[in-house]
């Protein structure tokens, strides 16, 4: 299908809302996600005379406008690349739905500084508490050795597939580079209580 004509005028077919509210059960399949990309793309609809071009219409400096806009009004960097990863998203469907040739090419925002979520230690102690309250001591001993250790959910998969052992002096956890993300191994101190924790899940096959 060709790309339409400069004089063309948005309508239900080529309208970009229109055509987000049609295929965002196909855009996004999470029913979460898409009503938050839905309010986004709604944003970016509602910007100048958005709403009034056909979907066809649209160059990537008037979604670059749209970012700096929201850049101007305070949001951050990562927050304005959400917004272009959801506007993104339609433009490409639109290009494997054949209602346009090409998607314009978007220029992202460089995220230098992340912000870090850390637990706190009444958040630790709140969440252990929790599970030993329900009695998943199982789950307890998951969260705890992760937290006081750092060890990946994956690696304590491991431990309790059998795959991973506890150090015969009960001092380390020793991880293997099969079966750690970076694919290098390291053995992870333990204390007494990540030791128990360690020891209970080690094999358990849970």
């Amino acid at each position: 299908m060709n790309q339409q004509n400069l004089f063309a005028v948005a309508n239900d077919d080529n309208n970009i809302m229109s055509f987000t509210m049609r295929e965002a059960h196909r855009i996004w399949p999470s029913e979460e996600h898409r009503e938050r990309c839905i309010r986004q793309v709604g944003r970016f609809v509602d910007f100048r005379d958005y709403g009034a071009k056909p979907i066809s219409h649209f160059l990537p400096r008037d979604i670059h406008e749209f970012a700096d806009q929201l850049t101007a009004d305070g949001s951050s960097p990562a927050t304005v690349n959400r917004y272009l990863a959801a506007i993104s998203k339609v433009f490409n469907h639109a290009v494997d739905e054949q209602l346009i040739n090409q998607a314009p090419k978007l220029k992202f925002n460089r995220e230098d500084n992340h912000r870090i979520r850390y637990f706190s230690i009444e958040e630790q102690d709140k969440l252990i508490a929790y599970f030993e309250h329900i009695d998943m001591q199982w789950m307890r001993d998951f969260v705890f050795l992760s937290l006081k250790t750092g060890v990946r959910k994956g690696e304590i998969v491991v431990l309790c597939d059998g795959k991973v052992e506890v150090s015969k002096d009960g001092q380390w956890l020793l991880l293997s580079a099969d079966v750690t993300k970076t694919r290098k191994g390291r053995n992870v101190p333990l204390n007494d209580m990540a030791r128990e924790a360690a020891l209970r899940l080690q094999g358990s096959g849970i």
